[in-house]
């Protein structure tokens, strides 16, 4: 969902940045973010611009920016909306905690696994270690491990994944950082029970 909200993002209100990151030959997202603000953001993002993923499963949820001020600034929403991706992550634990999934480390793949910023917000969210693949692209990874137990390179997929997947780098919690997320998330957590009912109250 982060490069869809990126993109819609960038196309809306990241034009300054989208020309300065080409006429400097950098990549946009890694220039956009870097004007993001540390911590997390004043501005609550509800990342529901195309209904809601689970838990909630709400396809008529809609997207919301909350908590606009005169000095809000289009990097605050920026970060409003990765901070709203790792609220969702969180209330997914939250979720399978409650059912009995324990959960204690996160590793994570893909164009995201990219965005160190990104990666230090879910960890100071979630309270997990995060911690990235030497290899990004986990669908080619995970075709190749197989590809290898069943050529009889390794006796068991176990075994094969045990030797070709290796860890990069790790991302642990900010404490005091940690303390100010939580706060947010609680906020996050009432907005869309208020967002909700302006979609489903039947008028």
């Amino acid at each position: 969902m982060l490069p869809i909200l990126q993109q819609w993002y960038r196309d809306q209100f990241g034009y300054r940045e989208w020309e300065e990151a080409k006429r400097q030959n950098l990549d946009y997202y890694d220039y956009a973010q870097s004007k993001c603000p540390a911590g997390p953001s004043t501005v609550l993002v509800l990342p529901h611009f195309n209904g809601s993923g689970t838990p909630l499963c709400d396809m008529e949820s809609k997207g919301a920016i909350v908590g606009l001020t005169l000095s809000s600034t289009r990097h605050d929403i920026l970060k409003g909306i990765l901070d709203s991706l790792c609220y969702e992550l969180r209330f997914n634990m939250d979720t399978m905690e409650k059912a009995g999934i324990r959960i204690r480390k996160l590793r994570v793949a893909g164009g995201g696994a990219r965005s160190p910023l990104w990666l230090q917000t879910k960890s100071d969210v979630t309270g997990q270690v995060i911690e990235t693949l030497e290899c990004k692209e986990a669908g080619c990874l995970g075709s190749a491990v197989l590809a290898a137990a069943g050529a009889g390179i390794y006796d068991t997929v176990r075994q094969a994944a045990e030797k070709m997947v290796r860890t990069d780098k790790s991302y642990s919690p900010c404490l005091e950082q940690a303390k100010k997320y939580e706060e947010q998330y609680r906020r996050y957590q009432m907005l869309y029970e208020g967002v909700s009912r302006l979609y489903h109250a039947g008028v």
